[in-house]
């Protein structure tokens, strides 16, 4: 299964740990999301930007494809009504850790 993770270099690298078993993609910059989103189809995007670039995220992976699964990490939990509102399959707040990593899993269908 593919996944796509989008967020900086150091949260992608440490949830690239707990995911042996996924073909991963890392993205940092939403320059290289949107493209990778049309041409990859991914099985799932994990999104984990702090504030609002978490959520511009997210609202890019929406809008090219509504039915995605997203898990979106972010530092301010304030952030978990927009989670809600953009229908994400998964909210949970930085920093990700093994069992935050396998709860997004299972709520994305991919365990």
């Amino acid at each position: 299964m593919r996944i796509i993770l989008y967020g900086t270099t150091a949260g992608c690298e440490k949830v690239r740990t707990y995911l042996d078993d996924f073909e991963l993609h890392i993205y940092t910059h939403m320059e290289q999301l949107i493209p990778a989103l049309i041409e990859t189809i991914p099985d799932a995007v994990f999104v984990l930007m702090e504030n609002a670039a978490g959520m511009e995220g997210v609202i890019a992976v929406r809008k090219v494809d509504p039915n995605l699964p997203v898990a979106w990490f972010s530092n301010d939990r304030d952030f978990a009504p927009q989670a809600y509102r953009l229908k994400t399959e998964y909210f949970a707040t930085l920093p990700a850790s093994r069992e935050k990593v396998m709860a997004a899993l299972k709520r994305c269908r991919l365990m």
